[in-house]
């Protein structure tokens, strides 16, 4: 009996162990700081308060002040329910409501910025009631950019833009002629601008001798992404691919990281500097630019880019100069 004992103790003893060492399933938003049940419960009430036509209600889920992307394509500041209310039927008209019906909630996704439905038409956030308490918060909407026009076929077929970028060289402070903006929002002045108004820098790193480098400009609190396609012309088929933004921990944003010796890693591996790739002529590339100004104890953002580019290298002289083509295309579905 005592056998029979210690037996069944040992196995339940190691039960308990794979139970503890079986990892749970991590939410789908935790990585936004909310949890699924309750986005699910606001996604909901938003979308059966849209289909009904109740524009109080819908009002009520929106934090204010909110810059809306009207039917039209014009951005309107709305400051407050009823000013919303008045603008309702111009911003939910009936291609964005068409949309919203048919947006499951597993259609939404998340990053640390908010939960989104798949193209980012509407975004959904946490708004805390206390600066004191972060874990205090209400749901809302934090971004209504409406429905998107779709891609046009053969998209990439003629690049946009074309500049020569000169090997970023300290010493002869030669800044402005190094980097590039993506932005299409504003006119970028290239002479006038400030330090973190740039999409790409060409240079700025030499590794094992060579300084032909791409670095993608990071904010303090994620990372920009770019990635090496390989060799391709404009006028190929390209299937640009989703690079997610990382969260940025321990201030390492935008550093570069060194592999340490006989690891086997390169420099430009995405899990070690997913913002670096080395420079080749005729490789083009994606880059998905993300840069946002939030306030953090409202966890409401004042502004943000969210943009992917293509670029190809047209012509290379290795240390000296890049000549590319970039153009801005749309953001692929998650």
């Amino acid at each position: 009996m005592k056998r029979i004992t210690t037996g069944f103790s040992l196995l339940v003893l190691c039960l308990g162990l794979v139970l503890a060492q079986t990892p749970q399933q991590e939410e789908r938003f935790s990585v936004a700081g909310l949890k699924d049940h309750e986005v699910e419960k606001f996604y909901k009430e938003f979308r059966e308060a849209v289909a009904a036509g109740d524009k109080q209600k819908v009002a009520s889920l929106v934090s204010f002040p909110i810059t809306a992307t009207l039917a039209s394509g014009k951005r309107q500041r709305i400051r407050t329910r009823v000013a919303f209310v008045k603008s309702y039927d111009l911003i939910f008209d009936d291609k964005f409501r068409a949309l919203i019906a048919k947006t499951e909630f597993a259609d939404l996704w998340a990053k640390f910025s908010g939960v989104a439905t798949p193209r980012g038409e509407i975004w959904i956030g946490g708004i805390v009631k206390s600066k004191t308490n972060f874990d205090d918060y209400v749901i809302k909407i934090i971004a209504i950019n409406g429905v998107f026009p779709e891609d046009p076929k053969n998209e990439h077929a003629t690049p946009a833009q074309r500049i020569t970028l000169l090997n970023h060289n300290p010493k002869v402070d030669n800044w402005k002629e190094a980097v590039v903006s993506f932005r299409i929002e504003r006119l970028y002045n290239r002479v006038q601008g400030p330090h973190n108004e740039w999409d790409v820098l060409y240079g700025g790193l030499t590794y094992n001798g060579n300084g032909d480098w791409l670095r993608v400009n990071c904010d303090n609190n994620s990372w920009s992404r770019i990635r090496d396609l390989g060799k391709k012309d404009w006028s190929d088929d390209i299937d640009v691919p989703v690079l997610r933004i990382l969260p940025c921990l321990n201030d390492q944003c935008g550093r570069i990281q060194i592999p340490p010796p006989h690891s086997g890693s390169k420099i430009e591996d995405e899990n070690l500097n997913p913002h670096i790739a080395k420079a080749e002529v005729g490789h083009m590339y994606v880059v998905h630019r993300f840069r946002e100004k939030r306030r953090r104890e409202d966890r409401v953002f004042q502004s943000r880019s969210d943009y992917y580019t293509l670029i190809r290298i047209e012509e290379l002289k290795p240390n000296e100069s890049c000549t590319i083509t970039w153009k801005r295309v749309a953001t692929p579905d998650r």
